[in-house]
């Protein structure tokens, strides 16, 4: 499923999905298992732990790791990171601290697992364990205090307003002093919380294993509002500039809220339990997150599904955006480095000939394209004409006859440059190449939404395998008898709205036809209909004239 192109425009989810396609992909890391805590970037850096109880320092451009720590345990906690250290939690019990070249620089001792990600103030850290304590620790890894609730602590503590929020498996959510650990104020229910709690406005927001969203004042535990929703909240939050609500639920759904008041402003199901929680792109305004059905799901700030990227496993780990690229950590093992910049090109060779060769494609990014550049065999890249839809005059008139690589990459509104690998067209030049014609039949009026099809022949009346044509600004590839008739999912090729077409179709070793073909409502066809049944029926009257007087002759004989 890695090798559909993506959606240019935002549809309804289920809609015409499509997955993303595999020039998306810019690298692939593998972990060497499963990868159940988020990546966290920081000075270029991104650093990732593993199942297997490594952490991995990567280089965001290429994937390659600059480091690795380890084993310690399984690590299920996502690492902090500082202008000097990385830190984060093992099942081992440890919390580790390490220098950024990757040396230890000590770790502290607990007495269960840790699955709480770690929070740094700024001469302090503080995480949660299962063996129910919030341990504050100064950076040289010596003990400021601890905190015993009544049960394991599993959620990421939050460093706001000079206070730090923590919440337990206990039921409880605690406001404290994160010099001394004294309590500020607690907020108590039956079910357990394990959403790692946001602030914004004053508001702390957290969700329960009961299903309810909470808005608690930040500065005296007092219930500002509350949503039921069908299932546990245990995800993180993400919160927009304008005051929006980002999470996933256990009910298979991720959902938009109001943070004023609670009230919805999207949601979208994905037909499976949701796992990871939801990363917000406040400039351009997409979430992401990933599910039980193996996929990364990217949605635009209405809340419809754009793309989706298909791993081989849960997507448990939140995605992290960076610089126009989102990385997806899988159970699979694999951290996957997903450009939300792509570059189409109609096919992927093609045979020229001339001076002057056009060449041309589509663009898409999550942000909106900016402008597109082109370039072939790693020369200086040139700047195109158009963006979603581009095109290139390519001066051949100096160039030998030779094969020709030539490249094309996107940079998006908010200035991101797509990275390597580019996507890519092998270009056979020629001066003079002795072309063979393509013979294309086809009905060249048809009405709107009725299926077209296209047989594509040499001139002696065989069919030409795989053609390829070029219409309504997508490319569709024939079948091994030359018919061109669906897309690559098995939908009929045809058109809902009315005009005249241009279309083109391609054969490398063939001449490129350009021909075009006519829409039409049904009521424009009915006066042809009308005007052939009136032919046919002045025609049959014609013919039973002339029989009858055949006839009558035929008798007086």
């Amino acid at each position: 499923m890695k090798k559909l192109f993506f959606m240019l425009l935002c549809i309804p989810l289920l809609a015409a999905q499509q997955a993303l396609p595999t020039e998306g992909v810019k690298w692939v890391f593998n972990a060497g298992d499963s990868i159940l805590a988020s990546p966290t970037i920081r000075n270029g850096v991104i650093f990732l732990g593993s199942t297997n109880g490594s952490l991995y320092a990567i280089n965001p451009m290429n994937g390659q790791p600059i480091w690795t720590y380890g084993p310690a345990e399984k690590i299920q906690s996502s690492p902090a990171v500082s202008d000097e250290m990385v830190f984060f939690g093992s099942n081992d019990g440890y919390l580790y601290a390490l220098w950024l070249n990757g040396t230890l620089a000590w770790k502290f001792k607990t007495d269960d697992i840790i699955l709480s990600s770690p929070a740094l103030s700024n001469n302090m850290v503080f995480f949660g364990s299962n063996d129910g304590y919030l341990y504050a620790l100064w950076l040289n890894g010596t003990l400021a205090w601890k905190f015993k609730t009544d049960n394991k602590i599993l959620s990421t503590p939050l460093l706001a307003y000079g206070l730090l929020y923590f919440n337990s498996a206990d039921g409880s959510l605690y406001s404290v002093y994160p010099e001394s650990g004294n309590v500020l104020w607690k907020y108590s229910e039956e079910s357990p919380f394990a959403s790692s709690p946001i602030a914004s406005n004053w508001i702390i927001y957290v969700g329960s294993d009961d299903g309810t969203l909470y808005a608690f004042n930040a500065f005296n535990g007092t219930i500002v509002w509350k949503q039921k929703y069908p299932n546990k909240i245990q995800s993180s939050f993400a919160i927009s500039p304008k005051n929006i609500l980002y999470f996933t639920c256990k009910d298979g759904n991720a959902y938009a809220v109001y943070a004023a008041d609670g009230s919805k402003f999207w949601n979208i199901s994905t037909g499976t339990e949701s796992q990871s929680s939801v990363h917000y792109n406040d400039r351009s305004g997409f979430s992401y997150f990933g599910t039980s059905d193996d996929n990364l799901y990217a949605v635009n700030s209405k809340g419809s599904l754009v793309w989706r990227f298909e791993t081989g496993n849960w997507v448990i780990a939140a995605p992290l955006e960076y610089r126009g690229i989102v990385y997806a950590g899988s159970y699979d093992g694999n951290l996957y480095a997903i450009s939300t910049i792509r570059i189409r090109f109609p096919s992927t060779e093609m045979n020229v000939t001339g001076s002057q060769v056009p060449v041309s494609g589509e663009a898409y990014a999550d942000a909106g394209i900016k402008y597109v550049q082109v370039r072939f065999n790693d020369g200086a890249w040139q700047d195109v004409n158009g963006t979603e839809k581009w095109s290139y005059m390519w001066d051949t008139s100096s160039l030998k006859d030779d094969v020709y690589t030539f490249e094309a990459r996107g940079t998006d509104d908010l200035g991101n440059v797509e990275p390597p690998p580019y996507s890519n067209l092998l270009v056979k030049f020629a001066r003079n190449i002795p072309e063979k014609e393509l013979i294309v039949s086809y009905q060249q009026v048809i009405i709107a939404g009725m299926p077209m099809r296209f047989e594509v022949n040499d001139t002696e009346g065989n069919p030409v395998p795989h053609p390829e044509l070029t219409i309504f600004g997508r490319t569709y590839t024939g079948d091994e008898n030359g018919v061109v008739a669906s897309d690559e999912n098995g939908n009929p090729l045809k058109s809902d709205a009315e005009g005249d077409f241009n279309f083109t179709v391609r054969k490398i070793g063939y001449r490129t036809q350009y021909l075009s073909i006519k829409v039409v409502k049904v009521v424009d066809v009915i006066p042809y209909v009308i005007g052939v049944l009136v032919g046919l029926v002045v025609l049959a009257f014609i013919i039973y004239r002339l029989v009858r007087n055949l006839l009558r002759r035929m008798k007086k004989q």
